[in-house]
């Protein structure tokens, strides 16, 4: 989610209160046209819908509505919230750091567990509330951090529910590899190599 970096508070429980506020979808008008939104995010919008096209509002087009890049956005008067298709979630997370950047709004991690919120500084980078700084050249970074992290915990997740791997009492070397070796065979179907 993108937000105007003005309407938000700089707390998390005050911003995660207004964020629930923002997500009731109580304002009196449609969510879908970017005409309603500070210039700011009308600018976000206009540059992000050329890579990721909306599937409602004046700028949707009935012939991309099945592709992996159509996506779905809420617009309000202070923040866009944005859902894409997984396939494409990386790509998009890249795109909406730099365009965050580029025109100074706000970014609310809300995938992520940690669900870090960020404002533009005047240095022109992303600074959450707990101080993790975002520039032009750890963009790209730190989205790939964050896509590895996730898919991670998934994948533990999957491999624990479908009893692949189970939790070994004994803190042996021999119990440690069986498990990383379970996991690695596991998640290598990803096409994460070592480096």
């Amino acid at each position: 989610m993108v937000f105007n970096k003005k309407a938000a508070p700089h707390s998390k429980p005050e911003f995660m209160n207004w964020y629930n506020e923002q997500t009731k979808w109580t304002e009196k008008h449609s969510y879908d046209d970017p005409a309603i939104t500070t210039r700011e995010l009308s600018d976000w919008f206009m540059e992000m819908k050329d890579t990721f096209p909306p599937l409602n509002g004046p700028f949707s087009n009935d012939e991309n509505i099945d592709g992996d890049n159509v996506t779905d956005y809420s617009i309000g008067k202070n923040i866009i919230y944005v859902a894409f298709a997984w396939l494409v979630a990386e790509e998009a997370y890249k795109k909406v750091l730099s365009l965050a950047l580029k025109h100074g709004v706000g970014f609310f991690d809300v995938s992520s567990d940690d669900g870090e919120i960020f404002f533009p500084n005047q240095e022109g980078n992303l600074r959450s509330i707990n101080n993790v700084e975002i520039n032009k050249n750890t963009a790209i970074n730190t989205s790939h951090v964050t896509f590895i992290k996730e898919k991670i915990q998934e994948t533990l997740s999957k491999m624990f529910q479908e009893k692949k791997i189970e939790v070994k009492t004994a803190n042996t070397p021999r119990s440690k590899k069986t498990f990383f070796q379970k996991f690695w065979d596991y998640i290598n179907p990803l096409n994460y190599r070592p480096r």
